[in-house]
């Protein structure tokens, strides 16, 4: 019965699934099933209905992919706590500081190097899952995203002279390399999301920190945790983890040695590089919202300070990826061209039970949390962690509500809620981090996501009522 998934149902014979080959048509298969009513082997007559197992089919692929969420967001928060743990503590605050601060600068040149394009296919590569239009698509962004990061490069370069920027200058090499390697993983990784295939995910995730992690003891064991080197082992992890995924991209979507063309598709480049103008924006907006704090305090304060800071919010930010096995099983649902108001309001649920724990836990123990994990050097981060205890909860929310307005084409609410949001995260900065230090820092980081969250979430439960 090849072609065919099916289930047994002894009082009319097979229950027959339809399926597509290439999975570029899952989506019809909870609104299609047919009831066939034969012997095994005989030629079989179906009549489709709505009404045969389509919860069944629906809740069996949300828990089948918010497990393998679950098991890949595992992997990215075991290995990076182990990362943010083993970094600071044995190369001290000074170290981290400038490993953090050029891994800010690296976020926001991303976006003008590519980082965008991986946005832009998601749409696409969700409603064609592993078909044809995803492949044509996903190979352009491949070409896309080298093109951009030779072009941009040497921009970039002139800015950092300019900027005097000495962190990125000194370090530009492996600045660019870094960054064009984490830009086409992105864009696997993404791409596997977008198709609702995320076991993959879990396997890039896994080879990446086992790799990172393996390199940083080697050079712990060496005593040469220096900024260099660190860049090296972070470039090393993605492009393992990148090889693997590509690799596993390029069978799924059965691309032939004639697909590799060197040239690209002006049509599909304009389509995608149309939409990567928005969301380049769009991008950089969350970039500065989650990096302009440790820009700022690198500049008014020291080195030591962004790493102080850092220690806080990479603890905050991370624990909100607990919340990422409930947004990557449902999102992509969104993609739908029908209303689905009550999932939206089950899942904005599980997120705010989820994040309370999480808000109680990180709020009562911020002290021995630091103190036990950093040691005694990092106390300075305990009030930080406690101010950004709601973090996790706020930028939950912003993240589900944002990945449901890119597949509904809400681009313009994006990028003008991220606009106004930088203008006010800027603002507070200014006024709060003189007077405060790292702590006015952080209030700046939670009053400007829960603003921008208060804004985002009601836009897109109107978007999903208005589907049709």
């Amino acid at each position: 019965m090849s072609g065919f998934h099916y289930l047994w149902r002894p009082q009319s014979g097979f229950l027959f699934l339809l399926h597509s080959t290439n999975d570029a048509l899952y989506e019809e298969v909870a609104a299609r099933v047919a009831l066939c009513r034969v012997a095994v082997g005989n030629p079989v007559e179906c009549s489709y209905t709505h009404a045969v197992l389509p919860s069944f089919i629906y809740n069996n692929k949300l828990a089948k992919e918010t497990f393998w969420a679950a098991a890949a967001k595992g992997c990215f928060v075991v290995g990076g706590l182990v990362i943010a743990v083993i970094v600071p503590r044995t190369a001290g605050p000074e170290v981290y500081g400038a490993f953090s601060l050029i891994l800010a600068y690296a976020t926001l040149a991303s976006l003008f190097m590519g980082r965008s394009i991986t946005v832009a296919v998601q749409k696409e590569m969700s409603e064609h899952k592993f078909g044809d239009g995803s492949k044509r698509y996903f190979l352009e962004a491949v070409k896309l995203h080298f093109l951009t990061a030779a072009i941009m490069s040497f921009a970039v370069y002139v800015v950092a002279r300019v900027l005097e920027l000495s962190i990125v200058t000194e370090n530009f090499l492996l600045f660019v390399s870094f960054i064009t390697v984490v830009n086409q993983w992105s864009l696997v990784n993404r791409g596997f999301e977008a198709v609702h295939r995320l076991f993959y995910n879990a396997i890039m995730y896994f080879c990446e920190y086992a790799v990172k992690i393996l390199f940083i003891v080697a050079l712990f064991a060496a005593a040469a945790l220096t900024l260099p080197n660190l860049l090296i082992a972070f470039i090393a992890g993605y492009v393992v983890a990148l090889t693997i995924g590509f690799a596993i991209m390029i069978r799924k979507l059965e691309c032939r040695a004639s697909d590799f063309r060197l040239g690209l598709d002006p049509m599909t480049s304009r389509s995608i590089m149309r939409r990567a103008g928005f969301y380049a924006m769009t991008g950089l907006t969350a970039t500065l919202l989650t990096k302009i704090d440790s820009i700022m305090i690198g500049h008014y304060m020291t080195y030591n300070d962004v790493g102080f800071y850092n220690v806080a919010s990479n603890v905050a930010m991370n624990l909100y990826i607990i919340s990422f096995p409930v947004i990557l099983g449902v999102a992509p649902m969104f993609s739908a061209r029908t209303p689905l108001t009550g999932l939206y309001l089950r899942t904005l649920g599980r997120l705010s039970v989820i994040n309370l724990a999480v808000f109680i836990a990180l709020f009562a123990g911020a002290a021995p949390l630091i103190s036990i994990v950093y040691g005694p050097t990092f106390v300075t981060s305990i009030p930080v962690l406690r101010i950004m205890a709601v973090i996790p909860f706020v930028v939950s929310i912003r993240n589900f509500s944002s990945r449901i307005l890119v597949l509904k084409d809400g681009e313009r609410v994006l990028l003008a809620v991220g606009l106004a949001s930088v203008a006010l995260n800027i603002f507070l900065n200014i006024v709060l981090i003189p007077c405060y230090g790292i702590n006015g820092a952080a209030w700046a980081t939670v009053l400007t996501f829960l603003s921008s969250m208060l804004i985002l979430a009601p836009s897109a439960a109107q978007r999903i009522t208005a589907t049709t």
